[in-house]
């Protein structure tokens, strides 16, 4: 391995004029070709950010290997290698993702590997300089450059099927997401903010059906001199309510008595007990008074019916 290096190293002191001089007339070359494409292509935004990402690359590949030469002193033998294997990593990575693009619509998990290719190489070359904006600009202009690229397998193309459209679009609405907790909802729930006068938002309408079927259940259980103040509170929110949140709150209320019939011991219905014992015992619960010592009214015992007539829209008050 060391003879075949020192011929390299020999044959390049010797040439290495000449080589640097074909070099420069491969570039040139390349750079009227890419004009000439430029000029005729259609999408010329692709080009551009294909020279772009070109000379991050380039700029990157330099950086990685002037790291493994003079920072982390490695054998030259080894630094090529390495070199050759995260280029070689990165461009099929970037060749699979293009593949997968054209046969699926989508680019797959190879484009966001492209992204862990681009953080690590940014940061190996970040780690050839002490300069901490030369060190942001290694890090940032390879992870850019793919970000570009992402955004181009991410557009539809001409080459689409009506398949891939079809799958996009139902990937995009399966991963779609909206906030519940947002600045409206917050300010509408601490009765700040008023919701519309034509409808109400979910955060009033839920407001209001829990507070009326916290008030309905308030009314069975409350002492009697206090039922006439939470009857009045329960009236003047259902004359703003629909009839279907009227019903979901007398739904609530009641779900709420039965639920201390079942976990309440003391309240629990036997299961021996006959059918008679059970209305004997609603019997009796109801004749109590409510609010007294050790007595709680029976579940919905109070509790004004739910009328059949259809309630006033939201906003509108009752005669």
């Amino acid at each position: 391995m060391g003879e075949v290096w020192g011929e390299i190293t020999g044959f390049w002191e010797k040439y290495s004029d000449q080589v640097m001089l074909g070099l420069g007339f491969v570039a040139l070359g390349l750079v009227v070709a890419s004009l000439v494409l430029f000029f005729k292509a259609k999408d010329k935004a692709k080009w551009i950010s294909a020279l772009a990402a070109i000379v991050v690359m380039a700029w990157t590949s330099e950086a990685l290997l002037d790291v493994a030469l003079h920072t982390w002193k490695l054998p030259a033998g080894f630094a090529g290698v390495a070199f050759f294997v995260f280029e070689a990593l990165l461009l099929s990575t970037l060749m699979e993702a293009e593949r997968e693009r054209a046969e699926t619509g989508m680019p797959g998990a190879a484009a966001g590997y492209a992204f862990v290719i681009a953080v690590v190489q940014g940061g190996v070359a970040a780690l050839g300089t002490d300069i901490f904006s030369l060190q942001v600009l290694r890090v940032a202009l390879p992870i850019l450059a793919i970000g570009r690229w992402w955004l181009t397998l991410r557009r539809p193309r001409a080459t689409d099927t009506e398949q891939m459209k079809q799958q996009r679009k139902q990937r995009e609405e399966e991963r779609e997401s909206t906030w519940v907790i947002t600045p409206t909802s917050i300010l509408t729930a601490l009765r700040i903010k008023r919701p519309g006068k034509l409808t109400a938002s979910d955060a009033e309408r839920e407001r209001v059906i829990a507070r009326m079927a916290v008030l309905a259940d308030a009314a069975t259980t409350s002492p009697r001199w206090w039922r006439p103040w939470v009857e009045y509170r329960l009236r003047r929110l259902a004359r703003g309510a629909t009839q279907a949140m009227v019903e979901e709150a007398a739904v609530r209320a009641e779900r709420a008595s039965r639920a201390v019939e079942v976990m309440v011991p003391g309240r629990r219905v036997g299961a021996g007990n006959s059918g008679g014992a059970r209305s004997s015992g609603r019997a009796a619960s109801d004749r109590a008074v409510p609010g007294s010592a050790g007595q709680r009214p029976a579940a919905g015992a109070g509790r004004r019916a739910v009328p059949d007539r259809v309630m006033p829209d939201a906003g509108q008050d009752s005669v």
